[in-house]
Formats: structure tokens, sequence, C-alpha cells
């Protein structure tokens, strides 16, 4: 963008509102010197003229140059990976590779494409050779060439095409984050040279790499964070007057959006952890507060809006007002009561609270008030908009401007948001797998607009429950009231469905409150059973999402409990998806409180039947939650299901592993889904855990998945697959060669990734140990006792490992010494040795106690089984006397 040609270089004061906020005035006049009236680049840059003028840029030899440009080509027109993984690896220990790749990026007379393959390349080769220090290895990348690269990343950067830009920011993330700011000290001044320097290109390039730099710091412990403050009292001078000029000007180009957002971006880095020193200060505080009350109420430009709403909610204005009310937000959420911040935040936290807190509330209910008469707002926006709202309920300065809003804010905006509407009935038609799992989505939780409203509503009937409580049933009782009456074409379907959401939502209140809790059966007789026979889907669905809420009320008549648990467990035969689904999820509180399982007996077959097509169908770790509920509910009596339901858990194990590895948008659901079968897998061994025999049925089910899961594909589930391998190799009558397969599995774990996880892996090998001991004595390939001895080896030399982090190897110690007696002798005295090493640096009591009683088991071997070979392990006894100060006699 050329500010001279788009008419942003003139600074006019008539652009700018004149409206004072708090008693500050938007004005450009401060803006002259950041962005000037000219002088800026009207044509496409030639990066490498102008890199080669500066003499910053080394000649590179034209063969080098021409090898890449046709590898890259050749990459382009193949459309394959091999030319890019044999450019990320040639010749890299020189610097030929990183100049050709640079030289390609920055030319613009090359093919666009060629340059994007070059500018992965360069980002592949950067990520894996940078942070490694190693000169003498082959592909590292020398001081030199790193030097050469900082030289010019930055302005490769700021005149990249986007396309390039984004693989350049990777690079300059991964330089960012090895090299700053000791390796890099001219980087902030580099920066700080092109907000400064009258050339919007340059400024965009400079706000692009400072975001990156920020965001190094935005997690960082204090200590780390000392840089950045250095970096804000820098910067934010010469940013803030380039803000405010873009405030002021009626302009709705998405590249004035995309430069706001950057520096949304940055602020929102700069105070993610702390309040910086330079916003403690009034004057700066007023002027930045005032830039984001400026943003909030600044209306969403119409032209070049995009109709698709998918377009439309990612379109950069209305990101823009995301990010703006993503800092006002945390901003309040953090720092809003000067009562709850730190000390070094109160000052901050005042001023907040005094100039700005009611402030932004105005102009969030402004915000939302467009819903009142079908505006559009995205569905970020309105979260974020309900999160200030929900915040202001329980701060009393805040909630007294919010109180005379009330009715407006419940029951014309977040009433609304919570009832089916034309967009929920498209997709529950169209896709209702989707319609199931936007309902089960964490990641909607957080970020959804009914997500927001829910929980507003819920925060104020918790905190100011008095004041508004009984109005608002008052509302949905009315709601009730008008779907019994009214005729059928006329009934208000979609608001009993908000109702329903509602008091669902509003459950842990209402079971705790009196009058309501005593009326709750009556109202889930009266109002929730009969919409399961509503002809409407999504009413039945809300049904039993509500009866799941209340499922473990004390009823006054029994039978009531049934007719809601039978009209739940009905539902799972329902023809609709979404109903199944929630009524599987509603089953799980009835199960739970069901005393009499007479209730449940005679339907458990089919409702088993029924809940594993389900599981075919949709992938969800809450119906698997339901199932750990029946196992756990009926214990033994699950014993004649156990197959089917191992084998059918295995199968589901096996769908949600590969939809996660898929890596699609299903990705999340299919993980917590396969943790969820493991876990149920786990609750049926225990339940079964006195019936020994039925354990090698399931073995051909369960070895398939152990034997994966106990690899590096297991990380995130490790603890559950030990769990069932424990089970199998402590209850089953004898550990089968298909079990003792696995062991190695576990050796080179240890070896190699699994340290964390030594007090879990502890059990399933004593398992091995005691109770199948004559295999582990004497089979000889593998070696058990050798790997054994190796594993709990580097365990106990490992000087990096706590005393915690070891306590489970000398009780495998103790374990083969108690179990082996007399058939281990070769054994006592290296593993008294090992433990007499590790005593030396030992410091925590436990860890010293264990490590003195593998003393104990080897004593006793001494005694009754006295040999000749055994006579060194009294000096190593005496050692162990010395260091432990304690006696064995």
């Amino acid at each position: 963008m050329d500010l001279s040609r788009t008419g942003l270089g003139s600074v006019r004061t008539g652009l700018c509102s004149q409206r004072a906020v708090w008693g500050l005035q938007l004005h450009p006049s401060g803006v002259r010197s950041a962005l000037g009236s000219g002088g800026c680049l009207g044509h496409v840059v030639d990066i490498v003229a102008r890199l080669k003028t500066q003499n910053s840029l080394p000649e590179i030899e034209e063969s080098g140059r021409s090898h890449w440009h046709v590898l890259l080509k050749k990459a382009v027109q193949q459309r394959s990976r091999k030319p890019i993984d044999r450019l990320s690896t040639l010749d890299a220990s020189t610097s030929r590779v990183v100049r050709s790749a640079l030289y390609i990026i920055a030319s613009p007379q090359i093919d666009i494409s060629v340059r994007q393959v070059a500018s992965i390349c360069f980002k592949n080769l950067i990520a894996q050779k940078w942070g490694d220090s190693e000169e003498g290895s082959g592909g590292v990348l020398l001081p030199q060439d790193k030097a050469m690269i900082r030289d010019h990343i930055l302005e490769a950067v700021t005149f990249a095409p986007p396309i390039i830009r984004s693989q350049l920011g990777e690079c300059l993330k991964s330089i960012i984050l090895n090299d700053y700011p000791s390796e890099w000290e001219n980087l902030l001044p580099l920066i700080d040279g092109n907000l400064k320097s009258q050339d919007t290109q340059r400024i965009h390039g400079a706000l692009f790499a400072l975001r990156i730099l920020a965001r190094k710091f935005e997690f960082k412990d204090d200590e780390e964070r000392v840089p950045i403050q250095k970096i804000i009292e820098t910067t934010f001078p010469v940013i803030l007057p380039i803000f405010t000029y873009l405030l002021s000007l009626q302009d709705s180009s998405v590249e004035i959006a995309d430069l706001m957002k950057l520096i949304c971006k940055i602020f929102w880095s700069s105070t993610y952890l702390e309040i910086p020193k330079y916003l403690q200060d009034s004057t700066n505080f007023m002027a930045w507060m005032t830039c984001l009350h400026t943003l909030i109420e600044r209306p969403v430009p119409t032209e070049g809006q995009p109709v698709d709403p998918e377009l439309r909610k990612t379109w950069a204005w209305w990101k823009l007002k995301k990010w703006t009310l993503h800092i006002i937000d945390r901003l309040f959420t953090r720092f809003g009561d000067p009562k709850c911040a730190k000390k070094c935040d109160k000052v901050f936290a005042t001023m907040f609270q005094k100039h700005c807190a009611g402030k932004f509330l105005e102009s969030h209910l402004s915000l939302l008030s467009c819903l009142r008469q079908g505006g559009y707002l995205p569905e970020r926006v309105i979260n974020f908009a309900l999160k200030y709202l929900a915040t202001s309920v329980g701060k009393a300065a805040t909630y007294q401007l919010l109180k005379p809003h009330l009715d407006i804010i419940l029951y014309e905006i977040v009433f609304p948001l919570l009832c089916f509407n034309d967009e929920d009935e498209a997709l529950w038609r169209n896709d209702p797998h989707e319609y199931v799992r936007k309902g089960y989505d964490i990641i909607e939780d957080l970020y959804g607009a009914r997500t927001a409203a829910i929980n507003f509503l819920s925060e104020l009937m918790r905190k100011r429950g008095k004041d508004n409580l009984q109005r608002f049933l008052n509302f949905i009782v009315d709601v009730f009231r008008r779907c019994q009456e009214l005729p059928l074409d006329q009934k208000p379907y979609r608001q009993k469905d908000g109702a329903l959401l509602a008091i669902g939502a509003l459950s842990d209140i209402l079971k705790k409150t009196d009058p309501y809790k005593g009326a709750l059966e009556t109202m889930l007789v009266q109002h929730v059973l009969p919409e399961f026979q509503s002809p409407l889907g999504h009413l039945r669905a809300k049904a039993a999402w509500v009866c799941g809420q209340y499922g473990m009320i004390k009823f006054a008549d029994s039978r009531n409990f049934t007719a809601a648990m039978h009209c739940v467990v009905n539902g799972l035969r329902d023809p609709e998806l979404p109903v199944r689904v929630d009524s599987v999820v509603a089953l799980r509180e009835f199960v739970i409180a069901c005393q009499d399982l007479n209730e449940l007996r005679p339907i458990l077959p089919n409702l088993l039947d029924e809940f594993f097509k389900l599981m075919n169908e949709v992938e969800n770790d809450d119906l698997v939650y339901t199932l750990e509920r029946i196992v756990d509910k009926f214990g033994e009596e699950i014993a004649p299901y156990a197959l089917g339901l191992c084998q059918n858990l295995g199968s589901a194990f096996w769908k949600c592993l590969k939809t996660s590895e898929a890596g699609d948008d299903d990705e999340d659901m299919g993980a917590l889904a396969a943790v969820g079968c493991l876990q149920a897998i786990s609750a049926i061994l225990e339940s079964i855990g006195s019936l020994p025999h039925l354990f090698p049925q399931l073995e051909p089910t369960l070895l398939p998945i152990l034997k994966k899961m106990l690899t590096t594909d297991g990380e995130e589930v490790y603890e559950e697959v030990l769990q069932i391998l424990t089970y199998l190799t402590y209850i089953t009558p004898t550990i089968s060669q298909g079990l003792w397969d696995l062991w190695p599995l576990l050796m080179e774990a240890m070896d190699e990734w699994a340290v964390d996880n030594f007090e879990y892996i502890i059990n399933p090998i004593d398992n091995y140990i005691s109770r199948g001991t004559e295999v582990f004595l004497t089979c000889k390939e593998p070696n058990y006792p050798q790997s054994l001895f190796k594993m709990i080896t580097q365990v106990l030399e490992n000087e990096n490992l706590r005393d915690n982090d070891c306590i489970p190897a000398p009780k495998l110690l103790e374990a083969v010494l108690q179990n082996c007696k007399g058939r281990v002798d070769e054994w006592v005295e290296p593993y008294v040795q090992l433990a007499v090493t590790r005593l030396r640096r030992t410091e925590k009591p436990l860890m010293k106690d264990l490590l003195i009683q593998v003393g104990w088991p080897s004593l006793s071997v001494r005694k009754r089984f006295w040999n000749l070979e055994l006579a060194p392990l009294l000096h190593v006894l005496g050692q162990l006397k010395r260091i432990g100060k304690v006696s064995f006699y």
C-alpha cells in the first residue's frame, strides 16, 4: 500500500474524529514524523537490487543459483516434495544453500510459485539447523551464514508477498527465539527505524516483526520478561501516533484493518501477564485506552464486507473488532479489580476501574444492541462482549450500570441466543454428525455465542439471583404455558427449546435453591417429558438433555423417575442421531442414580446393542463414559457381555485412533473418544476381576492395542494402556506368551522416552516377576533379568533424575530378590552395589530406606543359601551399612 496514492500520506486534521473520549482527542498531528505525507514506493520493490546497492548481499555463483532454480521449478511442476526435501539437505553446511534460497525468495522477476517453494525450503532449513551450535557436524549453519540471514531477513519479510511473508515469518520466529537479544542486539533498532520510516510497507513489516518479537515474551516469567520492557519503551511511543492516525482515517480498506490488528496483537502479547511500566503512566494509559475504546465503538465498514458467512466472520475488520474485545476482556478480567491485582498492577487496575470499566461496558452494550434488530455480529465478537458483561456482574460498580439494562439483555439478546435457530435447523437436516460434534466440541464451548449467553445467565443468577432469578423463571414459565396452550401452528417451539436449555443450564442453582428445588420434579413431568413425543427432533433431544441434568434429584414419586429413565432409554432408538446421542449422555445420570437394578436388567442386552450401534456412528467420549457407569453399576453381572463389550470398544478405539491420526476437523474428538475407550476397557477388566478365566478370551482383542500403544504412538494414553496391562498380568490365570512379548516394549520405552511414567510401569513389571517367575528366570531370549537390570541401572545412574523419580527402581530390585530367593545369587552383589552407588547421593529419606532395604533380602539369601561366590557381598553390605548408618543384625 502506497500512502501517497491512497491519500493516507496526507495528514489532514479534518479526517480525524474530533469527539473527545475521556477528555483525550484523537488527532493525527503527532503522526507526521511516523507516517509522513508521501515518498513511498510506487512500484514493486526489487529487494535484491536494494540489498546489492547496500553491498549487503554477497554475490552468489550463477551455477548455484541456476541449480536451485531448476530444482525448485521441478518441484512446482511435479507437485512433489522430493525436490524440496533434496534442497533442504543439499550442501547445508555451506553458505550456498541459504544465500541461494534468500536470493530466489527476494527476486521479484522469478515466478511466485518458485519463490514460494524456495521460502518453504528456507523455512525448513532454519527450523532444523538454526539452533545447532556444533560447527563440525554436517548441515550446520555457520556463524557467518547466520549473520548474513539476520542482516537480510527483516528486509525480505518487509517486501515479500503475503504468501511468502508467512513462511519468512516462521523463519523470523525461529531466529528470534534462539538469538534475541544476545546475538541480535540490532533487531530492535531496525524495527524502530522502519516504524519511523514514513513508508507504509516498512511500517507493516516492522509491526509484523514486532508482533513476533513480543510474542516470544508473552508467557515468560518475570526474570525472562526483562527485555520486553525495553521493547515496549522503545516502540510503543512510536506505535501510538500510528494507531491514532489510522483510527482517524475514513478508509475501509483491509490494509488499514490489518495494520491496526497487528498493533492490537502486539499490545496483547506485551500485556498478557503484566502491565508494563509504560502503561502505568496515566497519559500513556489514557491514550491507549482511548484507541481501544474508539475501535469498539467504530462501526465495521459495510463496503467490501463478504456475503458468504464463513468469509464474513474472518474478514479483516471483524477480526480487528474481535482482537480489540479480546484485549479489553483480558484487561478487565485480570486487572479490573484493584483489590485482586498484584501490587505492581494496582496503579493500572485503579485507573482502569475509575476511567474505563464503565465506558467499555457502555460500548459493549451498544455493540450487542444490533442483535435486537437482527443485525450481524460474528460469534467470537458476541462471545467476548458477553464475557465482559458476565465479569461486570460480579463487580459492584459495573453491576449498578448494568442493572437498568438487564431486561433488554436477558430477553432480547441472551434468550434469543439460547433458542434453536435457522442455522441450527440447516445443520440438523444437512449434517447431523456435525451438529452433534459442535454440541460436544470444547472449542465451541470456549468461543461460541450460545455458550457465552449460557455463562452470562449462570453468572447473573449465581451472583445476583436475588434480583433476577424469580423474574427470569416467570418468563420461562410463560414460554412453557404458551407452548401448551397455543394452537399447533402458533406454538413457540424454538422458544421452548431455548427455555429448556436455560432450565438445564441453571440446574446447579435450581437444585440447591428454595423454593425451586421442590418444584423440579413437577416441572419435568409437566414440561419436559411430554417433549419426548414432540414431532420436532430438536425438542426431543433437548428434553433428553434436560432430563440428564436433573436425573439425580430426589424424586418424591419413584414412578416419575422410572418414566423419565424409560423416556431416555427409548431415545436411544430415536430416528434422529442427535436425539440418540443426547439420550445416551443423559442415561449416565440415571444409571448412577438408579437404586433398583431390576429397572435396567431386563433391557441391558438391548441397551448395549443400541449403545454400540451409536458408537459405530459417532466418536464421542461422553458415550464411553456412560458405558463406564453401566459397567461400574453392574459389576460382575457384566461378565456375560465382557467379551462383546471389549470387542466393540476395541473396534471403536481403532476407528477413533484413525480419525485422530488423520488430522482432520474431528481430530480432538477422536483422540478424546480413544482415551474413553481405553478407560472403559479398564472398567470392564476391573468389574470382572474375580473371574480370571475370562481374561484369556479378551487377549486377542486387547493385545494388538497394547502392542501399538506401548510405543511412542501411545505417549498420550500411556497411563491408560499400562492400567490395562496391569489388570491382564495380575488377574489372568497364567501370563501368556503374548503378554510376555510386550516386555521388550516396556524396556525400550523406559530407555528412550517413558521414564516419567516409571511409577505406572512398575505395576505390570512387578506382576511379570511375581506371577511369571519361572519364565522370568528361565527364558534366554530375551533375558528378562538382564534387561531389567540394565533398565534399573540407567535410572539409578541418571544424575538428572530426582530421588522421587527413581523410587520404583529399588522396589523392583527388592521384588526380584523376594520372589526369586535362591535362584538369583549372581544378581545379589550387582543389585546391592547399585543401591550403594545411588545411596551416596540420595537425599530423600524414603528413597534411602528403599535402597537400604535392598540389602535385607540379600542378607537372607546369604544366610540361607550360602555359597562362596557371595562372599564379596559382605564387603558391599558393609558399605551399605556405613552409608545408610543401619545395622543388618
